[in-house]
């Protein structure tokens, strides 16, 4: 897939994909709510959440991400900017230290 970096299309993604976990309607979904705690989402249907991340945002997402960034609104917002690194030239980096085993999170 082709890599986004839109922090909007993020959040959008997300809260269709927990909506489809957790069959709460999306009109539902408070992305300002801590998505683990709020929606009961388990650990199984996290780590496919997150194995679909990375693929939507065409990059490595930390396993742990829902617990550093615990909102759907945190997420998309790190995940578009990478701390004021924008998620296109993040990418570009993380293709070069991907042959080294370096795992940038």
């Amino acid at each position: 897939m082709v890599p986004i970096y839109d922090e909007e299309a993020i959040r959008n993604w997300l809260i269709h994909r927990v909506s489809a976990y957790t069959q709460i309607p999306v009109s539902h979904i408070d992305i300002d709510e801590p998505v683990s705690e709020t929606y009961a989402i388990s650990s199984i249907h996290s780590v496919s959440l997150i194995g679909e991340l990375q693929e939507y945002v065409g990059c490595k997402v930390s396993p742990i991400i829902l617990y550093e960034y615990p909102t759907i609104a945190d997420i998309a917002h790190f995940l578009a900017n990478r701390d004021g690194v924008p998620l296109q030239l993040f990418n570009r980096f993380h293709l070069l230290f991907n042959n080294m085993d370096i795992e940038l999170t």
